[in-house]
């Protein structure tokens, strides 16, 4: 008896399945889905069964036998799918797919001895598949959909959430109000707490685990129901290391498999899940919004550049604050100033790594993108001058003219760089908040709902000023929570804008469908998703010359062998410098992934970063 196994280590594309003979002792007990330890170049290597056979593909005198277990129980089959469809779909080795999921197993922990019995036969499906979009407007609401989904579900459920500082809170709530037992799995977990959950997952009966991505490859015996919280959330995607796999698709492919449901739960879809309810492979929940959007118009603000609040904002401030209720104000520039730049030679202060500009903050420089920071200079290091000067006015900034006005009330700036415990205390205490998109986001997942008197944006035009083929579709996101903070709390968003009849403006203000089909059909007259396959490759090297230079090299193989593509490169990546490596970007469009694309890429490699319908293009 001979096992077709899948190790999980980095290994080149080509190289897959791989033979092991089962001893006789193990024989009751291998079957596919089994999770085994194998012998690989002299050391123990936990591995996948995916198929067994009474004869091996390769000499038999040259199969090893396998070692042992990583646990008793074999994995459900809607996981031991996967690799094959993370291998196909994320164009990388299948046994970098399994790498990505399965747990290290000590030596220590090797399971050698086995009861007679064997293994209970993973359970068969609860459910036909079924894929919900579902839109709410309130925590509370959020709350009340995924309890009734839970109620509703005969098997284990999984929910996942996109930031790690939520498990914990939603497994409490869920502790609460459910019988089950609550199983917390994500990325920040040591490798041995994430093996123990595994074997306590596997041999439980029925559980509800709550994790981040990593939750989606939970190894629960009988998915009825995979919960994706803040469905439309750029962190649910993989983005640190290969395979680059989306958690949402991972859910579907398993929900596919073993009939459970999707539920997609979110303020405000992305077009990928919307395109999919109007193709007819999932269903939408959402009530109708009312428009309590008011447009305010900035041009020739007469406060000056050090107060970008207009008199009618200032207003609304002053008549809520009057009235005992809090102000959000979305500003979305973080720090004391969002630049430094030498007014003698025209440096702009920028961080080594990422090469974006700083933002100021009291007495230091810190990048935006990697968190990187430096004390704030005192002279220029290019010309020596001493005339340095401030561009854009931050939060913080921000925050200190508003006290000088409301000297009463209390006023606070939202960092990321302050723990969760005092963003949650500046939630709960203070008169006005400013912020950037943590800000929002806290506010409508987790803040307070009925106590906003007055939601302001100060520069609506600013969301549509970086580049990207998501940026309309992110600035509505962001118009939307902020109309859902303000909706919830019985108020008015206001909109400050330079140019109030502008069409893109406008879209912003548009309710779900009409923005979802005026958006798809821009999409599809340009190729992007979900009208069309984007795919990115990032080529690294030590020299940022190299690494221009072999993705040229690339884009003229892509040329020469693949025809109809739609090509874009090399472009600089949003982070060129990372982990002592520059890096280097190609895009690819096209209708579809043909097989002569899909081969090419298999050869790459690995590398090379491949990125199928990433958020952004770098």
């Amino acid at each position: 008896m001979y096992a077709k196994v899948i190790p999980a280590i980095r290994l080149p594309k080509s190289f897959g399945e791989y033979d092991y003979a089962v001893p006789p002792q193990y024989r009751a007990h291998v079957r596919r889905g089994s999770w085994i330890i194998v012998p690989w170049r002299g050391r123990p290597v936990d591995a996948l069964v995916i198929g067994i056979s009474d004869r091996p593909s390769v000499d038999p005198k040259k199969v090893k036998d396998i070692l042992g277990f990583g646990a008793v129980q074999p994995l459900s089959a809607d996981l031991t799918v996967l690799p094959e469809l993370i291998a196909t779909n994320c164009f990388v080795a299948p046994t970098t797919a399994v790498k990505a999921f399965l747990p290290t197993t000590p030596k220590t922990k090797v399971i050698k001895e086995l009861d007679e019995d064997p293994t209970d036969e993973p359970a068969a499906p609860v459910a036909s598949n079924e894929e919900r979009l579902i839109v709410y407007r309130s925590p509370r609401e959020k709350s009340t959909w995924l309890l009734r989904l839970i109620e509703q579900t005969k098997g284990d459920v999984v929910v996942i959430t996109p930031h790690k500082d939520e498990v914990e809170p939603l497994s409490k709530m869920l502790t609460e109000q459910q019988d089950l037992p609550v199983v917390p799995l994500h990325g920040a977990m040591t490798a041995p707490a994430v093996r123990r959950t595994w074997h306590q997952l596997l041999a439980a009966p029925r559980s509800i685990v709550v994790g981040t991505r990593l939750a989606a490859f939970a190894p629960v015996r009988q998915a009825g129901l995979f919960v994706i919280l803040e469905a439309d959330s750029a962190d649910l995607r993989q983005y640190d290391q290969s395979p680059r796999y989306d958690s949402r698709q991972v859910a579907r492919w398993r929900a596919a498999v073993n009939g459970a449901t999707v539920a997609l739960l979110s303020h405000a879809p992305r077009l990928e899940e919307y395109a999919r309810v109007t193709a007819g492979l999932a269903t939408l929940k959402a009530e109708k919004a009312e428009n309590n959007t008011i447009l305010v118009d900035i041009a020739g603000n007469p406060r000056g550049p050090n107060q970008p609040l207009s008199p009618v904002v200032m207003n609304r401030l002053e008549d809520s604050l009057r009235n005992g209720q809090k102000v959000l104000i979305f500003h979305n520039r973080l720090g004391a100033a969002g630049a430094l730049f030498c007014r003698d030679c025209g440096r702009v202060f920028r961080c080594p790594a990422c090469k974006v500009v700083a933002t100021i903050l009291e007495s230091s420089l810190r990048c935006g993108r990697c968190g990187l920071e430096g004390p704030l200079p005192a002279q220029c290091p290019d010309c020596s001058g001493l005339n340095l000067g401030r561009a854009g006015l931050g939060t913080e900034t921000m925050a200190q003219a508003l006290r000088d006005h409301f000297p009463d009330n209390t006023i606070a700036s939202y960092d990321s760089a302050q723990t969760p415990e005092e963003r949650q205390v500046a939630l709960a205490t203070a008169d006005i908040l400013i912020g950037t998109r943590l800000l929002v986001h806290d506010a409508a997942e987790s803040g307070p709902s009925d106590c906003w008197g007055a939601v302001v944006a100060t520069d609506t035009d600013e969301l549509l000023a970086h580049p990207g083929f998501r940026v309309t579709e992110d600035a509505w996101r962001t118009v939307r929570l902020l109309a859902d903070i303000a909706a919830t709390a019985g108020s008015e968003l206001l909109l400050q804008t330079t140019d109030p009849e502008s069409p893109k403006i406008r879209r912003l203000l548009q309710g779900l469908t009409d923005f979802m089909k005026a958006e798809i059909a821009d999409r599809q007259l340009v190729g992007y998703p979900p009208a069309g396959e984007l795919i990115t490759i990032t080529v690294r090297a030590y020299d940022a010359a190299q690494a221009e230079q072999a993705a040229s090299a690339l884009r003229k193989r892509l040329e020469d062998t693949v025809g109809g593509l739609n090509l874009a490169g090399p472009l600089r990546h949003s982070r060129p410098y990372r982990d002592g490596q520059w890096r280097s970007v190609l895009a690819i469009k096209t209708p579809q992934v043909q097989p002569p694309l899909a081969e090419l890429l298999k050869t790459l490699p690995k590398e090379y970063i491949i990125d199928r319908n990433p958020e952004s293009v770098g």
